[in-house]
């Protein structure tokens, strides 16, 4: 299903587009972190972070992945919206997309919510609004060592002292996000929920 062409000229695809555009602003910040500190997620990672944890997320969120699924994998979208679908682990803590082979462990990852774009990758404010980073406490400890760090958290004079630069910031990012839509944006719901409704929405207006 072409979706997007589908959908063009209405509310949804102008959130849809405006969120892509924050989405590929995150990945150039953070691929030049990435350069600056060396840092980079583990060839070890188990998808740790998936587990226990299933994102909240907002509405153009929810549209943006609902779109994404939509043009990538329609007949995972309708089993979801049949209600169908069957993650891979059924615990309702852990995200219903969590791949456990995958290569980045999430069966949706080009369409993946904001929360998992910018774990890792983003610092974010202390009290004193200056920025501070900390690595993926699943991180192994010997993988860190290699590069020189620990599993603390490091503020802005040290990460300038340490690479002449700073990471990208969370909150700068979640506060573009919402507003996109403020009216809906900080409102949010389980994947689980809030996705089959984008689903049904962008496949009512695909109709017309």
């Amino acid at each position: 299903m072409k979706i997007f062409d589908k959908i063009q000229g209405t509310l949804e695809w102008e959130i849809i587009q405006n969120l892509a555009d924050i989405y590929k602003n995150i990945d150039i910040q953070q691929e030049d972190w990435k350069k600056q500190s060396g840092f980079h997620c583990t060839t070890s990672c188990d998808g740790k972070c998936c587990v226990g944890f299933e994102p909240h997320i907002n509405e153009c969120e929810a549209l943006f992945l609902a779109a994404n699924l939509l043009e990538n994998n329609e007949q995972m979208a309708k089993e979801i919206i049949d209600g169908t679908f069957i993650p891979q682990r059924k615990n309702e803590e852990t995200c219903i997309f969590f791949n456990e082979s995958g290569k980045y462990h999430c069966r949706v990852y080009e369409g993946r919510c904001l929360i998992c774009r910018l774990f890792g990758y983003c610092g974010d404010y202390g009290k004193n609004g200056e920025i501070r980073w900390k690595p993926c406490k699943f991180y192994p400890n010997n993988e860190l060592k290699k590069m020189n760090l620990e599993h603390k958290q490091y503020l802005q004079d040290e990460l300038k002292n340490k690479y002449n630069a700073l990471p990208p910031v969370m909150n700068n990012f979640s506060q573009q996000t919402v507003e996109i839509s403020p009216d809906t944006a900080k409102y949010t719901e389980p994947i689980r929920i809030a996705l089959p409704k984008a689903l049904k929405r962008l496949m009512f207006l695909s109709q017309f």
